[in-house]
């Protein structure tokens, strides 16, 4: 069966990295080759690849100054093109592990005549564990239209899939951004002529503290707003209305959550103000077409109209009021 390549993108993963590592060797399925990108680890990380590329044949190392995850997973991309011949990739994050037969699971469901997809369900958790279910679920097949919608969770994020090296013929991550998976995630699965899925937590998340997601908020968290405008610009293109529908909808929700962030950085507010007005136009524009009201996303109107959203809620008190008297 063909080879898998597995990137993992490494900063400062000390604590995590060799139980990562263990779960990718642990695995059921044998025909694949870690490469390892330190990406200017400052703490053990880096020593720790080295000592696996030394003990494993299938295990490569690869150390760069810090550029980020977009560029690391970019360089292992790279290498593998350059150097294996592969048939397919799968990325794993460095402080996240694997149901030992997640590999297995995905290359049975892959097809070699076909440029598609094989993604996996996952699970968030905050403790490790070694005790594992059997996975014995049937997959199901989707366009990648379809998939995007009904299965939305899993989509924005690059690991639980294994992805056709033909893909990053024409597509990289987006160098220095961060949430580079929301740039480009949705693009893959639109270049795939199929989708199949296995609902079943194949792939355990990690919730760490000190990731960089976790950090304090600055501006280049806007990234996360400017890939949000981009699916909206993919989607018109594509004539798909219903992924349009979602992405108006994930937009209005990036606006609402960047905005109070935003006005308390001093530097902030010109760009909360320019979102501001972004969100009060999707609303008037937009909102019918989303199924999106006041009551059922209050948050938006707050966010958008807050002069409005104040005298709103002084007459449905009044309106209340008299209701409870003429009762």
């Amino acid at each position: 069966m063909s080879k898998i390549s597995i990137i993992v993108p490494v900063y400062n993963s000390e604590k995590y990295l060799r139980r990562c590592i263990e779960s990718i060797l642990s695995q059921t399925f044998r025909n694949f080759e870690i490469i390892l990108i330190d990406d200017g680890s400052n703490d053990g990380s880096g020593g720790i690849c080295d000592d696996y590329s030394r003990n494993f044949d299938n295990i490569h190392t690869i150390h760069q100054k810090n550029s980020g995850a977009a560029t690391a997973r970019n360089t292992g991309i790279d290498w593998v093109k350059k150097n294996s011949e592969s048939r397919y990739i799968n990325f794993v994050d460095a402080d996240d592990w694997l149901h030992p037969e997640m590999l297995e699971i995905l290359i049975r469901n892959s097809d070699e005549k076909k440029n598609r997809m094989v993604v996996c369900g996952y699970t968030i958790t905050e403790k490790y564990s070694n005790k594992f279910s059997d996975c014995n679920i049937k997959p199901q097949k989707y366009s990648p239209s379809d998939f995007l919608v009904k299965r939305s969770n899993v989509c924005h994020m690059p690991v639980c899939k294994l992805l056709d090296v033909k893909l990053f013929e024409s597509y990289r991550f987006p160098d220095g951004k961060l949430y580079e998976d929301v740039f480009l995630m949705y693009k893959l699965f639109y270049a795939c002529d199929e989708i199949f899925f296995v609902d079943f937590p194949l792939y355990f998340y990690f919730k760490n503290p000190e990731s960089s997601m976790n950090s304090s908020y600055s501006l280049k968290k806007l990234d996360e707003v400017e890939a949000g405008e981009e699916q909206v610009e993919f989607f018109k293109e594509k004539n798909d209305e219903q992924n349009l529908i979602q992405s108006y909808r994930r937009l209005m929700y990036y606006y609402s959550e960047h905005i109070p962030k935003l006005m308390q950085l001093p530097e902030g507010k010109p760009y909360a103000a320019k979102l501001k007005r972004k969100l009060a136009w999707l609303l008037i524009t937009k909102a019918r077409l989303c199924n999106v009201s006041v009551k059922s996303d209050t948050q938006y109107y707050e966010t958008a109209f807050p002069v409005f959203m104040y005298f709103y809620w002084r007459v449905r008190k009044i309106s209340e009021i008299f209701s409870k008297k003429k009762s």
